[in-house]
């Protein structure tokens, strides 16, 4: 059984080669997890804490197991780390995941959780104000990073709607930057698929219908 964490830097990401694949862009309403069983080699871009494993709900040993987690929390972290305890890895000392005291210090955690789907472990800021530089960029390398590792390891890429939910984000600002991430990346992979899903903390912007039409606008 083949589990294992790796943490990939932003400097990590090749500045002397290009390969912008022809990239497929859909929408899918529903559970993330559903929508990764459709494609062969997907990936799920896990909405994490980048301070602590699992956030605050969760406790992961020094060797990157779990060992205890809430029942009654129910972040897309926490159903992640409920479907995948005996396979995921979080060890702390990865933690933080993104160094945003440096310049081009963005990582993410790139896990193999055999027989389970492969995780991308990386956070969005907490309330980003898009208009502040910094952050605008801090958002852009992450997402950089997340369609880097899935040209690199050939995988559907599944996310949704990353930092919408407790962290503020709004979905319409959101949709803007991984258009923006998109057209300036160099590696992209074949397909992605954004995920809407209504909880209790996102549906402050709007019904699952009229979020799904902004990010059907995203074009590769």
């Amino acid at each position: 059984m083949e589990i294992s964490t790796i943490k990939i830097h932003y400097k990590d990401i090749p500045q002397n080669i290009s390969d912008r694949k022809k990239c497929d862009i859909s929408v899918f309403n529903g559970d993330c997890f559903v929508a990764a069983e459709l494609y062969n080699n997907s990936a799920i871009h896990n909405f994490a804490n980048n301070t602590r494993p699992g956030g605050p709900t969760s406790q992961f040993n020094d060797d990157g197991t779990l060992y205890w987690t809430s029942k009654s929390s129910s972040t897309q972290e926490d159903q992640i780390i409920k479907k995948y305890r005996k396979n995921l890895l979080l060890y702390p000392n990865m933690y933080p995941i993104c160094d945003d005291s440096r310049i081009d210090g963005e990582a993410i955690l790139y896990s193999k959780c055999y027989p389970m789907k492969p995780i991308l472990t990386i956070a969005s800021p907490i309330k980003p104000n898009m208009q502040n530089k910094k952050t605008y960029e801090t958002i852009i390398k992450r997402m950089h990073l997340m369609l880097y590792v899935c040209w690199k390891y050939n995988h559907t890429l599944i996310t949704g709607l990353w930092g919408c939910g407790a962290f503020g984000a709004n979905p319409t600002e959101m949709a803007q930057l991984w258009q923006d991430a998109i057209n300036t990346s160099r590696f992209l992979p074949e397909r992605i698929v954004f995920t809407i899903i209504i909880d209790s903390m996102s549906d402050i912007w709007g019904n699952a219908l009229t979020i799904s039409k902004i990010f059907e606008n995203i074009k590769a």
